[in-house]
């Protein structure tokens, strides 16, 4: 014989189930704005995900499968979300008479939403990166699968096979009234996105042509004599053309000079550009401008950067360096050198070298003499430009200055 329906146990499951969607909303939201920063500036003013995964977040964001036509699918995850919250209310506190269908309708949904988190999930091992926000959208639609089957169950359906044969048989079920509201708010969402970020790109660049013209200083003329006794590293243009001569002050524990080199990096596959690094660490311990250690590491991590210059693989450790900020121990370096073949007892000597310090020191002096206070600080063609920006912006910068 049918159990009966039991009311109360679907009214704490409805609840929960609005909780988890809640949650669920909230996460979204949070990545879908950081697609939005992401696609107007190319960097991030959040902190929240970055605090807990080096990594993890930009390829969440970067991802081909973060998207769908221009669309993050955060913002499409926010909307759904919100229309599961609507389900477990109604399966909690709405008519009794039509309880198990919106439960059902709920399980139905969650059976997309996990079929999505499976693309998602094989999307990150292939890309051997996890954005812990996202995973947590991944708890999410599990936890509230399990919720939907359990309420299903407890108001006398059959739980998720319920809900899978909503799916297969949407217009008889019903399905298709939750569905359809569920796309016309996808829709809608989609229209204001698209909407908000036409204008604030046009706000962008009109604040961007404002912030070239303060950046950019004259001409240094002194400075190739001022970089001489230096010795810098050198990468030659890999693009034919006349080639744009960048000169990049900088620290291998800083956040903005990571995206500075990072942007350097991307215009420099399409355009004809001379990069030399000089060493500008925000650390006492081996940069004379500074009076505090604002980045503790940074002198080791110089360090490694200038061993790795004597045996020619400068350009190398620096991208292994910014790749992982959050580990400049001595250990870590020492690992970078070995995955790049380098002479490790040389290079471990060299990082306790005197001349390995007194290196650093004479860049640094060099830039403080340039006026270089803060990183990263370029020199374009011998025009002074502080601050890092992405790659649309340098290049904005590059044209600019071509026509001067």
């Amino acid at each position: 014989m049918k159990p009966p329906p039991s009311f109360g146990r679907a009214r704490i499951l409805g609840l929960v189930g609005f909780v988890l969607a809640a949650v669920g909303v909230a996460d979204a939201a949070y990545l879908t704005q950081l697609h939005f920063e992401f696609d107007l500036t190319e960097a991030y003013f959040s902190s929240a995900c970055h605090a807990v995964s080096a990594t993890g977040c930009d390829v969440a964001v970067k991802s081909a499968l973060s998207g769908v036509g221009g669309v993050p699918v955060a913002l499409l995850a926010t909307v759904f979300y919100g229309v599961v919250a609507v389900l477990a209310l109604g399966v909690g506190f709405g008519a009794k008479g039509g309880r198990q269908r919106r439960a059902d309708h709920w399980s139905a949904l969650t059976w997309l939403a996990n079929g999505a988190t499976a693309v998602m999930i094989a999307g990150s091992l292939v890309l051997g990166a996890f954005c812990p926000f996202c995973i947590g959208l991944y708890a999410v639609g599990l936890l509230s699968a399990l919720c939907a089957h359990l309420a299903s169950r407890a108001l006398g359906g059959a739980g998720l096979r319920a809900g899978f044969g909503d799916l297969l048989r949407p217009f008889t079920s019903r399905l298709w009234v939750p569905g359809l509201a569920c796309l016309l708010a996808c829709a809608s969402a989609a229209g204001g996105y698209f909407t908000v970020m036409r204008r604030a790109e046009a706000m962008r660049d009109a604040a961007l042509e404002a912030e070239i013209a303060a950046m950019v200083g004259p001409r240094l003329d002194t400075l190739e004599t001022a970089l001489a006794p230096l010795h810098l590293p050198v990468r030659e243009p890999e693009v034919l053309g006349r080639p744009v001569d960048i000169v990049e002050f900088s620290d291998f524990e800083c956040p903005f000079c990571r995206r500075g080199w990072d942007a350097i990096e991307d215009v420099a596959s399409r355009r004809a550009i001379r990069v030399r690094f000089a060493h500008f660490p925000l650390s006492a311990s081996c940069n004379p401008a500074m009076r505090s250690e604002m980045h503790p590491r940074a002198c080791a991590a110089g360090a490694a950067a200038v061993c790795a210059q004597a045996q020619g693989r400068f350009f190398e450790m620096g991208a292994l360096l910014f790749g992982r900020q959050d580990a400049l121990e001595r250990a870590d370096l020492e690992a970078r050198a070995r995955a790049l073949g380098l002479d490790t007892p040389a290079f471990s000597a060299c990082l306790d070298a005197p001349a390995t310090l007194a290196k650093l020191s004479a860049d640094a002096e060099t830039g403080a003499r340039l006026g270089v206070d803060s990183t990263p600080t370029l020199f374009v063609d011998g025009r002074k430009l502080e601050g890092a920006m992405g790659p649309k912006a340098l290049e904005r910068v590059l044209d600019t200055l071509g026509r001067k």
